[in-house]
C-alpha cells in the first residue's frame, strides 16, 4: 500500500475506476481524486498540521477505527451503518495514518447512499489502478497543499533536515512527503531512498565487497526520473554514508538517470525496517548544477 506511485491513472476497464468516473462525472480518476479530496479537506477548519483525519472519516461513513495485530497494513470493512477500519498496531504512527488515510479513499468507490456500504460492480483482478488513487488521496488529505506551501515559506532551502522538520510537523512519512513536494514542484531537488542489495555485492578498496545500494524508493520532480535499476557507486558520498553513518554533504559528478552533471548532495544513514543494523540512506540532491 505504501507504493505512492505518482503515475497517472489512465482509461481503464477496471469496473471501480468506470463506476466512480460515472458516479461523479468526472472525466478523470486522478482529476477526480484530487477534487473530492480538496472537498474534504475543508472539513479540517481552521486545525494546523498535522490533520485529524477523523473528521474526513465521520463524513465517509467510517464509525469505528481500531488497532490490532492483522497481518497487513489496514483493512476496511463494510458495516450496516457505514464502514470500519482496522490499521496495524505494528506499524509505525506515521504509516497507521497513511493507512488510515489510503483507507478512507477505498471508501469513494463505494455505493454509500443506503445504510450499508457497497460495490455496485464484479470484482476484478487488478486492483492496480485503484490503489494508485487511493495512494493520491491518502497525500492529499494528510498534506494539503495550502499547508505544505506555508511549511515550505518557512524552509526554502532544500534540505534533508527542512525535510524531516516538515515530515515531523505533518506527522507523515518522509517518503510521503517527498512525493508530496516533488508533485507539486515546490524544490528543485530529487530525494532518493538507498537499501542494501544482499544478493549482490561491491567491491570497497581496503575493506573487501560490501552489499550494493540500490534505490529504494525516489521522489524527483515532473520531467526527472531516477530508475531503480541504478546503484551507489563504491566512492560515492551516498556509499560513504552508509559506511561510516551520521550526516554528510558534498559537491558530487553524478550520473543517476536523468540527473547529470555536478550537483550538491547531502545524505543521512537511517536504520531499516528490519533490524537496526539494516541500514538505509536518505538523500536529497539539488538539481541545480554547481557548475
Amino acid at each position: 500500500m505504501m507504493r505512492m506511485i505518482r503515475n497517472s491513472v489512465r482509461t481503464t476497464r477496471n469496473p471501480a475506476i468506470l463506476w466512480f468516473l460515472q458516479r461523479h462525472g468526472f472525466s478523470s480518476a486522478e482529476s477526480g481524486i484530487h477534487s473530492l479530496a480538496q472537498r474534504l479537506i475543508k472539513l479540517y477548519g481552521d486545525q494546523i498540521p498535522p490533520f485529524d483525519l477523523k473528521v474526513i472519516a465521520d463524513e465517509l461513513k467510517v464509525r469505528e477505527i481500531s488497532f490490532a495485530s492483522i497481518g497487513k497494513d489496514a483493512l476496511l470493512i463494510p458495516t450496516e451503518d457505514g464502514f470500519k477500519i482496522k490499521i496495524s498496531s505494528e506499524l509505525p504512527k506515521s504509516r497507521q495514518r497513511f493507512a488510515l488515510a489510503h483507507e478512507l479513499g477505498h471508501t469513494l468507490f463505494f455505493n454509500r447512499d443506503g445504510p450499508r456500504p457497497y460495490r455496485p460492480y464484479s470484482k476484478y483482478k487488478d486492483n492496480g489502478a485503484e490503489e494508485r488513487l487511493c495512494d493520491i488521496f491518502a497525500g492529499e488529505i494528510l498534506i494539503p497543499e495550502y499547508s505544505l506551501r506555508q511549511q515550505i515559506r518557512h524552509f526554502r532551502e532544500p534540505t534533508l533536515r527542512n525535510l524531516l522538520n516538515i515530515a515531523k510537523t505533518f506527522d507523515v512519512s518522509v517518503q510521503c512527503l517527498a512525493i508530496r513536494i516533488a508533485n507539486l514542484k515546490l524544490w528543485d531537488a530529487a530525494v532518493v531512498n538507498w537499501t542494501p542489495d544482499h544478493a549482490e555485492t561491491i567491491s570497497i578498496p581496503n575493506l573487501g565487497y560490501s552489499p550494493k545500494l540500490r534505490v529504494n524508493w525516489e521522489a524527483t520532480p515532473k520531467g526527472n526520473f531516477v530508475p531503480k535499476i541504478d546503484s551507489a557507486k563504491a566512492d560515492s558520498i551516498v556509499y560513504i554514508c552508509y559506511l561510516r553513518g551520521g550526516e554528510m554533504e558534498n559537491d558530487e559528478t553524478m550520473s543517476l538517470g536523468s540527473i547529470r552533471g555536478k550537483h550538491h548532495i547531502c545524505c543521512l544513514r537511517t536504520s531499516g525496517p528490519l533490524t537496526k543494523d539494516d541500514y538505509n540512506v536518505l538523500s536529497l540532491i539539488n538539481l541545480s548544477s554547481t557548475v
